[in-house]
């Protein structure tokens, strides 16, 4: 039987959404020299500009934000190798074809043989995380080339938990009380992400979030998931 997580897929929206959802099960596994990798379906800057195209500006920020993700995941042990961003519009992948983000997908997983991959939940008030669900699903498909045994979906904390009428359903738990600060540390790499702590969004929070989801699993900090296929 293989270890389902012996090569990890992300598949995330924008950067810092990986980190937001597994960065202690990133430092878990790159700890056990696993392999990690993950693909950015979306840059996370644009949509803070009135401009609709590429200007200067909103390039330096993408870049800024490229390179703010490159610190957090070195942190975790990522090499910059096996992190993929791309250039689409933030929160307009529902303006790009489902097919051509499956296909994208596929590429990477007939690339890197993943035996796990881990995406947005399909409820997240953010429609790229929703988009991001969507598109992988064709790429599960149990075709004979495809490599996934196992995959789930993360929450994002300021986007999951503010759909009010379908909550997160947590039923995959993975301790990471060892790996709590990593987690934080690599948090703090997104500077202007991580908010005050009246906001959801902030290192309490996430803290916070860690310790009840520890609660629900007999763990003192764990990480949540979604099961959608184990084979």
């Amino acid at each position: 039987m293989r270890n389902d997580f012996e090569k990890l897929l992300i598949v995330a929206a924008h950067p810092d959404d990986e980190v937001l959802g597994c960065g202690g099960l990133i430092s878990l596994l790159n700890k056990k020299d696993y392999q990690v990798k993950i693909v950015f379906l979306a840059e996370g800057s644009s949509v803070r500009f009135d401009e609709d195209g590429f200007e200067s500006e909103i390039i330096d920020a993408i870049k800024k934000r490229e390179y703010c993700a490159l610190s957090a995941l070195k942190k975790l042990g990522v090499n910059k190798e096996n992190i993929h961003f791309s250039m689409r519009k933030c929160c307009k992948l529902d303006t790009y074809p489902i097919l051509e983000l499956t296909k994208e997908i596929e590429n990477h997983i007939a690339e890197f043989q993943p035996t796990c991959l881990i995406t947005h939940n399909q409820y997240d008030a953010n429609i790229d995380h929703r988009k991001c669900y969507e598109a992988i699903l064709p790429a599960l498909r149990p075709v004979k080339k495809n490599s996934i045994s196992l995959a789930m979906s993360f929450e994002i904390i300021s986007s999951t938990e503010w759909n009010y009428h379908n909550p997160f359903s947590a039923n995959y738990f993975i301790d990471i009380t060892d790996v709590i600060e990593d987690k934080i540390k690599a948090c703090l790499e997104y500077r202007g992400e991580i908010l005050k702590a009246n906001h959801s969004r902030s290192i309490n929070t996430i803290k916070t979030l860690a310790a009840y989801r520890g609660h629900q699993a007999g763990y003192k900090y764990a990480e949540a998931f979604n099961l959608i296929v184990k084979r």
